[in-house]
C-alpha cells in the first residue's frame, strides 16, 4: 500500500511539472513576459531625470515592456558604446549627437530602420525640421531618429543691461542682433566695472563650439563641400577665430578665456552675456540670482549660422524581431513626447510641436526656434573626431594669443589631411552632411 502511494506521489508530481512546462511553453504565457531593452544615455543632468519620467510613462502605456535606464557621462559614454557594440554587447537602444553618427554607422553598429516605417512614422518623419533629415541617413539608409535638436544661445543678463543703459525707448532690455549692436553692447557692459568688482560685456564660455560657431559666420566650414578634404585653413576660418581673439585684445570686452571661467562668471553675474548651449538652461534657472534671458545669435560675420546637433536614438544590428519591435515602440514613444523633453532645455524636432502653442509659450526655449533653418552641423566623417579636435587646438592657440589664426590653421590643416589620408580606405564618404 505504501509503495502505491509512493508511486501515486511521484505520478502527480510529474503531471504537476508537466503542466507548468506546458504552461511555460505556451504562446500565450511567453507573450505575457516583459521583453527586456536597455537604454543607454548620456544623460546625467537635470536632463536625465526628465528622461526617467518619460521612461516611467512609457512603462505606463507599453506594460509588456520593462526598460533598464543606464545614464553614462559623456566623457566615457562614446568608448564604453562603442567597444560594447564591437563586443556583440549592445544596448537595444542608445543614444547619440548627429556628429557621431558616422563613426557608428560605418562600423556596423547601427541597424537599419527602413522596414519599421509604417504610415504613422512615416507621417512622423515628414513632420521633422527639413535640416535634420540628411543627419537620419547612411548610405541611403535611415539609421538613426531624433529625440530634438539643439544649438546655441545668447545668454544675456537683463539686470547688466538696465544698469548700463542698453535699452530700448521703452526700457526693455535691447538684445544685440549684429556686430555693431553686439560690440557697442559689450563696450557698455563693460563700463559697469568697478575698482572691487570687474564687469565684462562677453564671456568665451565654449571656446570650441563658439569658434566653430564664428567661423560659420565667416563662411568657414572643416571639410570641403564633397566631404574629401579638409579646409581648416581657409581665409574664412581664419577671420572667424581673428574676430574672437580680437573681443579680447583689440575691442577688450571679453577677458582672455585662460584668466576666466566665462559661464561661472555669468551665473555669478559678472559677465553680460555668453553664448551657450540650450542644454546649459536648468544650469542657470536654478541660480535665481538675476534676471536673464536666452535669445538668437547676433549675426557677427556676413552669414546667419549657429553649431548646430541633434540628440539621435539608434537601434542596435541583430535584435530579435520582438525586440527590435518593442525598441522602436520606444523611439517613437520618445519622439511624439519631445515637447515634455524640450522643458529642460532642448527644442522638438517636430515641426508640428515646434509651432503648437503649447512650445510657443515655452520661454526661453521657444526664442531660439528662429535659428533652427541657419543651424550647421559638424561634418559628417567617420573620422569628424580627429578633424575636430585638430580645428579645436588651433582655436585654442588663436584665443590664447599664442599663435595667429594663420598659422595655428596651417597647422591644423596638414594634421587633418594626415587624419583623412589615413582613413580614406576605409570609410564611405557619402553622407552628404555639411
Amino acid at each position: 500500500m505504501l509503495r502505491n502511494k509512493g508511486v501515486w506521489g511521484w505520478l502527480v508530481l510529474a503531471l504537476m511539472v508537466s503542466g507548468v512546462f506546458w504552461i511555460w511553453s505556451s504562446p500565450d504565457f511567453r507573450a505575457s513576459r516583459k521583453i527586456p531593452l536597455n537604454f543607454w544615455t548620456g544623460f546625467t543632468g537635470p536632463d536625465g531625470e526628465r528622461m526617467v519620467d518619460l521612461i516611467r510613462e512609457f512603462h505606463r502605456q507599453n506594460p509588456d515592456v520593462e526598460v533598464s535606464l543606464q545614464r553614462i557621462d559623456w566623457g566615457v559614454y562614446y568608448n564604453k558604446l562603442f567597444v560594447a557594440g564591437l563586443g556583440g554587447r549592445s544596448p537595444e537602444v542608445f543614444i547619440l549627437h548627429a556628429g557621431m553618427m558616422p563613426r557608428f554607422a560605418s562600423a556596423g553598429l547601427m541597424a537599419e530602420m527602413d522596414e519599421l516605417l509604417d504610415t504613422q512614422s512615416r507621417a512622423a518623419l515628414d513632420d521633422l525640421v527639413p535640416v535634420i533629415r540628411p543627419k537620419l541617413q547612411w548610405e541611403g539608409h535611415q539609421v538613426a531618429w531624433p529625440l530634438d535638436v539643439h544649438m546655441l544661445g545668447l545668454y544675456c543678463n537683463l539686470n547688466l543691461f538696465r544698469k548700463a543703459g542698453w535699452v530700448d525707448a521703452v526700457g526693455h532690455p535691447k538684445i544685440p542682433r549684429n556686430r555693431a549692436e553686439f560690440l557697442e553692447a559689450g563696450a557698455a557692459l563693460r563700463k559697469l566695472s568697478t575698482p572691487s568688482r570687474e564687469i565684462w560685456g562677453f564671456g568665451i564660455a565654449d571656446p570650441n563650439l563658439i569658434a566653430l560657431t564664428s567661423c560659420y559666420q565667416f563662411g568657414g566650414r572643416l571639410m570641403s563641400q564633397d566631404l574629401l578634404q579638409p579646409v581648416l585653413d581657409s581665409p574664412e576660418n581664419v577671420r572667424g577665430l581673428d574676430f574672437l581673439r580680437e573681443l579680447v585684445g583689440k575691442y577688450h570686452v571679453a577677458p582672455p578665456p585662460e584668466s576666466n571661467d566665462a559661464w561661472i562668471g555669468f551665473r555669478q553675474g559678472n559677465i553680460g552675456m555668453v553664448m551657450a548651449g540650450i542644454w546649459m538652461l536648468a544650469d542657470v534657472k536654478g541660480d535665481h540670482a538675476f534676471d536673464f534671458d536666452v535669445q538668437p545669435l547676433p549675426q557677427l560675420g556676413n552669414q546667419a549660422a549657429s553649431f548646430g546637433s541633434t540628440h539621435l536614438m539608434g537601434l542596435a544590428p541583430g535584435l530579435s524581431d520582438e525586440s527590435r519591435e518593442a525598441g522602436w515602440r520606444l523611439i517613437q514613444f520618445l519622439s511624439a513626447h519631445s515637447l515634455e523633453w524640450a522643458k529642460v532645455g532642448q527644442l522638438p524636432a517636430r515641426q508640428s510641436l515646434l509651432s503648437s502653442a503649447e512650445f510657443r509659450s515655452l520661454l526661453p526655449q521657444a526664442n531660439l526656434a528662429s535659428e533652427i533653418p541657419h543651424l550647421v552641423f559638424t561634418p559628417g566623417i567617420p573620422s569628424l573626431w580627429e578633424v575636430q579636435d585638430e580645428f579645436y587646438r588651433a582655436g585654442e592657440k588663436v584665443l590664447r594669443g599664442t599663435e595667429p589664426a594663420s598659422t595655428s590653421l596651417r597647422l591644423a590643416q596638414r594634421k587633418a589631411e594626415a587624419v583623412l589620408e589615413r582613413s580614406r580606405n576605409r570609410h564611405s564618404f557619402a553622407q552628404g552632411n555639411r
